[in-house]
């Protein structure tokens, strides 16, 4: 038998609260990378057994 879950949007928005308090604030290390992430974009990906595919 399959379990369901169902929640509500105010559940969502309370869990993404809590979810951003515990994370606590980002740092520059993490700021820096996103930053790069964005600049470079998808090209930069690593794809085959980089990525972590079976082969």
């Amino acid at each position: 038998m399959q379990k369901t879950q169902n929640a509500t949007p105010l559940q969502v928005a309370e869990y993404i609260a809590e979810a951003k308090r515990l994370g606590g604030p980002t740092s520059v290390n993490q700021r820096r990378f996103m930053k790069a992430a964005v600049l470079k974009g998808k090209d930069m990906e690593p794809v085959g057994v980089m990525a972590g595919v079976c082969v």
